[in-house]
């Protein structure tokens, strides 16, 4: 018999995805792969060896946020039939269960994309984590307002209010990654970007016109992912008391049955467990006649 306590999905999807970009950045930069002072997350996770760090924890972050997601799906499902069985609302539930499956994707393509060899997929991949996680977590806030009942009030409210600058942060890192916002002019022209070297890394140094640009962009892409984290761990309160259970030694049909049996209530509201065991009886019986 293996219980697995639910609220450990989405706390092992922060940490690991946590440890992966901090460990990518810390890598990096004791290497002098980037500069110290401020790279961009993916940054850490292009050369050797933090690219096989940073892309392991990843993987298993996106593993971890779609169990967590499979677990919400059950558990606010199960919600709903206990408390509110004929609203469409449920219909919804479908909806944020393929949102959060395709955000876990999200993970897996910043992982093992890399902004030098696979650009394109790794911004899609980034985009389907951040922009399907956001979707997915504002729906989510507009079903534990619906249904007051089902968790905590001032946690939505802070889910609420935490949603809306890590929505904005992600759209400025977006903004001032490739668009010169506050470039200052050079000889009266605005400098375009420094094209980036061969291992796709911007090592853009104090001074240089694009440097706050780029200390913006990559500044707003790190807060985004810290606040994206930490509601991600606040899931683990609503999942405090679902836990799953397998059964991987008792694989005879038959006991299962018995016991499904033993557990059922009749209309009248007795038990039925002396008809199980006289029946369990009868039946010891003529296995053992049957024998001899």
């Amino acid at each position: 018999m293996v219980t697995i306590w639910t609220p450990i999905f989405p706390l092992l999807c922060s940490s690991t995805c946590l440890i992966g970009v901090l460990s990518g950045y810390a890598i990096a930069a004791s290497l002098d792969h980037v500069l110290p002072w401020l790279p961009i997350i993916s940054e850490g996770g292009v050369l050797i060896p933090e690219r096989g760090v940073f892309g392991t924890f990843l993987n298993f972050s996106g593993l971890f946020w779609f169990f967590n997601g499979i677990c919400l799906y059950i558990h606010m499902k199960d919600y709903l039939q206990k408390h509110s069985p004929k609203l469409k609302l449920r219909y919804m539930l479908y909806v944020m269960l393929f949102i959060v499956v395709e955000s876990s994707f999200g993970f897996t393509f910043v992982a093992n994309f890399q902004v030098h060899h696979g650009l394109l997929i790794h911004g899609i991949g980034a985009a389907m984590m951040f922009y399907g996680g956001l979707i997915y977590f504002g729906c989510y806030v507009a079903f534990s307002l619906k249904h007051r009942l089902y968790t905590s009030l001032c946690l939505t409210v802070v889910r609420l209010v935490l949603i809306v600058p890590t929505a904005v942060f992600v759209c400025l890192h977006k903004l001032f990654l490739d668009t010169p916002v506050i470039v200052p002019a050079v000889n009266g022209t605005v400098p375009f970007k420094p094209h980036k070297k061969v291992d796709g890394i911007d090592r853009i140094a104090f001074g240089e016109p694009w440097w706050y640009n780029h200390f913006i962009s990559a500044s707003s892409e790190w807060i985004a992912t810290f606040l994206f984290l930490f509601i991600i761990a606040t899931l683990a309160y609503d999942l405090r008391e679902m836990y799953v259970t397998f059964n991987l030694y008792d694989h005879d049909p038959r006991k299962v049955k018995k016991r499904a049996e033993s557990s059922i209530i009749d209309q009248n509201g007795k038990s039925t467990e002396k008809e199980d065991t006289k029946s369990e009886e009868k039946g010891s019986k003529t296995s053992w006649e049957t024998s001899n």
